[in-house]
């Protein structure tokens, strides 16, 4: 899969002036887009098949931005494991705000670990190759607005999003048959 537009999948309930994304397509979020695209284009009984849970979707994994989607075979993309710690980060001084700093590189130690970050990602391209850990390109952009009209002045906030242009790794299961149908509704 690969996103067209930039791509906010929020991360919390309950926002605050940071508007949260997560680095994943949910599984349960990437079926219902695609059953309400199937729905929209007329092919409700393929919409059943995702919906009645005869075929399932797992999570759609980003990609690093240097790999060719040509070969997705033999790719595994998985959450970085706990067990892949590395150093704490120390504090940033400067007028540019957290988010704006330029991003270093993780240092992996023995003493004064933390937990990988939430947007890690361990990537190989076949069975035999070393795993690569990356984190999928994300920007915040900063907005405003008025939740509500009567509001004299407008609220600042900023979003995270997915960078367009980025590529994606799902999986579907179900019977042969059942995939067949899915996919040839799917090809326009």
């Amino acid at each position: 899969l690969k996103n067209r537009d930039p791509l906010c999948i929020t991360a919390t309930a309950t926002p605050d002036n940071l508007i949260p994304s997560l680095a994943f397509v949910p599984g349960r979020t990437l079926l219902g887009a695609v059953a309400a695209w199937l729905i929209a284009e007329g092919g409700r009984e393929t919409a059943s098949l995702l919906t009645s849970g005869k075929l399932s979707v797992s999570d759609a994994l980003p990609l690093p931005q240097a790999h060719a989607p040509s070969k997705l075979e033999e790719v595994e993309v998985l959450p970085a494991p706990l067990s892949l710690q590395s150093e704490k980060s120390k504090g940033a001084a400067g007028a540019l705000p957290w988010w704006a700093q330029p991003i270093a590189p993780a240092k992996r130690t023995t003493e004064k670990l933390k937990r990988p970050q939430d947007d890690l990602f361990v990537c190989r391209e076949s069975a035999n190759a070393t795993w690569t850990t990356f984190c999928p390109a994300r920007r915040v952009r900063l907005r405003n607005g008025r939740p509500d009209p009567r509001q004299t002045d407008a609220s600042l906030f900023a979003i995270e999003q997915i960078v367009e242009e980025t590529h994606f790794l799902a999986e579907l299961q179900g019977s042969v048959e059942d995939l067949k149908k899915l996919t040839d509704k799917l090809a326009p």
